[in-house]
């Protein structure tokens, strides 16, 4: 036999019962990544169950740079890059002993989609925390596939078609500003890549329900009233979904996920502890519309 053999990726991994989420337990990342085929096999399970979490210990930078490379060009995001590898950003923070909680509380992020304000957002999106926190931190998922999926045919009909503006805000994923800023302001709310409401995922093929992060935001053709008000409807059919899917900050843990079909939050992390984090967002691609108009 001429051919190589490929790693079977689902070997090593445990997927979640609903299917949204699977897990990847194993003690050495860098051999994982040097097997024939893993890293293709990792992007095909992404494409099925939407977020990865892959627990390792310490590994080898170049690996996760391997598995940016495959899910594509890092996206325009600003920060520091760690040293020699251009699509891994590093959050390096020493722990200030005087930080405020309540900042921390409001720096802590709403569900949502990275970078959805770019003509062209990243289709996917990595996150390596290097460091432990004291307290227990929870991120969450909520695949927005499978809600469009589950809406009544009534509400896609009227959603099919429809595009909406993705403003540009500071901070305006924060807990801190979901909270304080009442109404935006109406040239952000004029301003903006404008974004099908229902996407045709490129990585899975699903039709994928794709929203602004603020419920206030413009949908073209819409008056104020009628475009927040659906809006906020559909945001209330995401909040309340079950298909959410949840992940401990365990420390050095790899997460992974698609980012056209999930929206996701962040948790509040204590200033007053070290924080070190590796990131990643890859794959600018321009969402289409799922259905023809």
């Amino acid at each position: 036999m001429n051919a190589l053999m490929k790693f079977d990726v689902s070997s090593v991994a445990r997927v979640e019962p609903n299917g949204f989420g699977a897990i990847i337990e194993h003690k050495d990342f860098d051999a994982l990544v040097a097997q024939p085929g893993f890293v293709d096999g990792l992007v095909s399970l992404l494409a099925k169950h939407l977020v990865i979490r892959i627990d390792a210990p310490p590994f080898d930078p170049k690996s996760l740079a391997a598995v940016a490379a495959r899910l594509g060009p890092p996206s325009v995001n600003k920060g520091p890059r760690l040293p020699g590898f251009d699509a891994i950003i590093q959050f390096d923070s020493a722990g200030k002993p005087d930080a405020d909680p309540q900042r921390d509380r409001d720096a802590a992020q709403i569900l949502h989609h990275d970078s959805a304000g770019l003509a062209e957002p990243p289709a996917f999106a990595i996150v390596n925390t290097k460091t432990l926190p004291k307290e227990p931190a929870w991120h969450s998922w909520v695949d927005m596939q499978a809600v469009y999926r589950e809406l009544p045919e009534a509400t896609k009909t009227k959603i099919n078609g429809l595009r909406c503006i993705h403003p540009s805000y500071p901070e305006l994923v924060t807990v801190g500003v979901h909270r304080d800023l009442k109404r935006l302001p109406e040239d952000v709310r004029e301003k903006g890549s404008a974004h099908p409401l229902v996407v045709r995922n490129p990585s899975s093929g699903e039709p994928t329900l794709y929203l602004s992060v603020r419920r206030d935001a413009k949908i073209p053709g819409m008056d104020a009233g009628e475009s927040l008000k659906l809006l906020s409807e559909l945001w209330d059919i995401v909040e309340a979904s079950p298909h959410r899917w949840r992940s401990l900050v365990r420390g050095n843990d790899i997460l992974i996920w698609d980012n056209i079909g999930t929206v996701h939050d962040r948790p509040p992390f204590s200033a007053r502890e070290p924080r070190k984090i590796w990131f990643g967002n890859l794959g600018p691609v321009a969402p289409q519309p799922a259905f023809a108009a």
